[in-house]
């Protein structure tokens, strides 16, 4: 007999680390690469090839979420509609949001969502924040 266990809902001090991690995380990267804080609904702003993107990330302590999410609007939703179409932006409002689901990690939720940002942010925000080439002590 196979025994089936329920997955162990997360808790709500479990919920609110999470969020608050992925927040650190793509806060890092947006300031890394050329963005800062917005002063509309979304809290970070991005500039990329199509146009000023606005991030924010689900963070409500009082009814925190399982599901871990990056919920972001393209300014100018055409531009963006027309670079990677409409399946993945809604060409009506800008928005682009990336949803984890029941197993989804904080750091598998930055990392797939920055996989997506990166080939759209404009060439010299790429180099911002890298190292040169590491060399060895002593040669």
């Amino acid at each position: 007999m196979v025994v089936v266990r329920k997955a162990r809902r997360k808790t709500k001090k479990k919920m609110i680390a999470e969020s608050r991690e992925l927040a650190r995380l793509v806060e890092g990267f947006v300031r890394t690469h050329g963005g800062g804080e917005s002063e509309r609904l979304y809290r970070w702003i991005l500039p990329t090839k199509l146009g000023n993107l606005r991030i924010n990330v689900h963070e409500d302590e009082e009814f925190p979420s399982e599901y871990l999410t990056i919920f972001s609007r393209f300014d100018e939703p055409d531009r963006a509609c027309e670079r990677l179409g409409s399946f993945s932006v809604n060409c009506y409002s800008g928005k682009w949001n990336f949803h984890g689901g029941d197993a989804a990690t904080p750091i598998d939720l930055f990392e797939h969502w920055a996989r997506q940002v990166v080939p759209i942010l404009v060439a010299s925000q790429t180099l911002r924040g890298r190292r040169g080439p590491r060399r060895a002590i002593g040669r």
